[in-house]
């Protein structure tokens, strides 16, 4: 007889066939009637997509996981991240201490971070004003001023593990009995201080050999005074200790650098 246009599905609606049948292909069409099906992902969207697949099983996975290669659950097949990621806490080593003015009308925190981890980079935050910053990498950061009479809340979190937080920290400013850097009865002044990029050293009289050291002890700088100034603009935002010396003359003020 005449060819005629024919589809043959199964009971999902899948196409087993779409053409053209006569006689001459009739048993053919008959056999992908009857074929057994094939279940698995017929969606060309998903990452498990299968175009064998004659039976969608509704395991179609459309591709959304976790992306990050830092997470427990990382999914290598996963194109869109969910935010389902689930990470290792390995916490920053942190250490915080409070340094209060000369006055103690307001105070500082040193935050040194010795080692970062495995979340770097971090955001550390505080209630004051909403201030803000980013740690990258091991290193001393200063925060603030606070007023003495204010309690400051500490949060850091981990961008690296989706803003997951890995301390929570409060400081009461109890500048009075606050702990600060031993320093002698100066017989010189620096200012402006907190500096951003010079001070000027008044009260001393001669040459002298400056080291710089920071709340560590860590030298950072050594330097021989030249017009009684020093360049700060090269030292990061911190608390350090100047200490001249000329023959057995020694003395020692603390420096506040902040950008």
């Amino acid at each position: 007889g005449n060819p005629i246009e024919l589809e043959i599905t199964n009971e999902n609606g899948v196409v087993l066939y779409s053409g053209t049948a006569n006689t001459t292909n009739y048993y053919e069409l008959i056999s992908i009637s009857n074929m057994t099906e094939i279940a698995g992902c017929t969606d060309p969207s998903a990452c498990n997509y299968n175009a064998e697949a004659t039976c969608d099983d509704g395991s179609c996975n459309l591709c959304f996981g976790c992306t990050n290669p830092s997470g427990l659950n990382y999914d290598a097949w996963a194109w869109y991240d969910d935010g389902s990621c689930i990470y290792e806490m390995v916490p920053p080593f942190m250490g915080m201490t409070m340094l209060p003015d000369e006055a103690n009308n307001q105070f500082w925190v040193s935050v040194e971070m010795l080692d970062e981890g495995n979340g770097a980079p971090y955001v550390l935050s505080t209630s004051y004003n909403n201030q803000m910053m980013v740690m990258t990498q091991p290193g001393q950061f200063l925060a603030g001023p606070y007023p003495c009479d204010a309690t400051i809340d500490f949060t850091l979190q981990s961008m690296e593990a989706g803003m997951m937080e890995y301390m929570n920290a409060s400081m009461e400013g109890a500048c009075a009995v606050a702990q600060s850097v031993m320093e002698m009865e100066a017989s010189f002044t620096l200012y402006p201080n907190p500096s951003n990029d010079w001070v000027t050293l008044s009260g001393w009289e001669g040459a002298a050999q400056v080291t710089i050291t920071d709340v560590s002890g860590r030298i950072v700088r050594e330097e021989t005074l030249r017009n009684n100034r020093l360049e700060t603009s090269s030292l990061t935002d911190g608390i350090y200790v100047v200490s001249l010396a000329n023959g057995e003359r020694t003395n020692s003020i603390r420096l506040i650098v902040q950008h």
